[in-house]
């Protein structure tokens, strides 16, 4: 999905199309690249769940053609709540952006995996010093 139809999507969860909003598609990218901030650590842990190679920096994109390099749980399950909170906000709909962005949380927080691991002992090393 390219930041352009996150943005439509974002925009159909406010029953609003881009020619209604065309001043807001200027933030399209600058939107979508806040989300991938707020995305990152959800992201690696549906990479790691997959077996696929973590993202070591977040992804900057850089126009409405670009593809999300994310998982589609994300880009079409929490991403378009993301964008209609800032959208609702900048329409001055403060209670509709709260909304909006309790349901981005559910849906990042619904996206994310549990990754297995070893048991680390961190402790220990202040027992001995204790002893």
């Amino acid at each position: 999905m390219t930041v352009f139809d996150a943005f439509e999507r974002g925009l159909a969860v406010l029953a609003a199309d881009r020619s209604q909003t065309s001043s807001l598609s200027k933030y399209a990218a600058a939107w979508v690249n806040l989300a991938l901030a707020e995305m990152f650590g959800a992201e690696n842990s549906i990479r790691a769940f997959e077996g696929r190679p973590e993202l070591s920096d977040i992804p900057t994109l850089a126009g409405g053609g670009d593809v999300i390099p994310y998982s589609d749980s994300l880009v079409s399950g929490a991403l378009p709540y993301f964008i209609a909170s800032l959208a609702a906000k900048d329409d001055e709909d403060l209670f509709f952006s709260q909304f909006c962005r309790a349901r981005f949380c559910e849906e990042v927080s619904r996206a994310s995996k549990a990754v297995c691991g070893g048991v680390a002992d961190f402790y220990s090393d202040i027992n001995e010093r204790e002893a």
